[in-house]
């Protein structure tokens, strides 16, 4: 009886150990790798700087005026869901989004790229990345699945690379590193030079 009440108990603590733990998501700036451009994440269902809540998340895009060295707003703009890592280039007129907050690696936006104007170029589901059986081999938790590892700006800012899982269990299963192309909006299966 003490034996299978301690497997019960082991059990339940191994299942709240691997399960996902998520504050709020709160307003966030990512510089552009030079810091020439910055965005400005706004969550749903918090307040800008006017005020006004927004039910989407809102991006603020801002561009360097070299001359007062001040930052001006170029454009704003609404995305669908609720990315968690985001990336703009230092001309601005290309941002990428990684995962949605709550839900690493689910759903049909696990990538998305934006122009510098708000307008949606193409998204990816982790399908495109992974084969089902791959994906049944990728370290999970309740409702995520870690699918990348390092992430980051190639040198020549015309891609985001995404280096394979940090954390893979299996042996004998090939995981890749891939390049995001943010202009021909293509992937691909190599390892690029990210540092000239």
């Amino acid at each position: 009886m003490k034996l299978s009440s301690l497997v019960v108990v082991l059990g339940l603590f191994v299942s709240c150990a691997f399960g996902d733990s998520w504050t709020p998501a709160t307003p966030q700036t990512v510089s552009s790798p030079e810091g020439k451009s910055l965005l400005r994440t706004i969550p749903p269902k918090r307040l800008d700087k006017e005020g006004k809540k927004w039910s989407k998340m809102l991006f603020i895009v801002y561009r360097l005026d070299e001359g007062t060295q001040d930052y001006q707003e170029t454009t704003r703009f609404h995305v669908e869901g609720n990315p968690l890592d985001c990336f703009i280039n230092d001309t601005g007129d290309r941002i990428a989004t990684l995962d949605q907050y709550f839900g690493v690696g689910q759903g049909s936006r696990v990538v998305a790229v934006y122009n510098g104007k708000g307008t949606e170029l193409k998204t990816w589901a982790l399908k495109d990345f992974y084969d089902g059986k791959k994906i049944g081999h990728l370290p999970n938790t309740t409702s995520s699945v870690l699918w990348h590892g390092s992430t980051g700006w190639t040198g020549d800012q015309e891609a985001i690379y995404l280096s394979k899982p940090d954390l893979l269990v299996e042996k004998g299963i090939a995981f890749d590193d891939y390049l995001l192309d943010v202009r021909k909006l293509k992937i691909t299966k190599k390892k690029p030079v990210v540092f000239k």
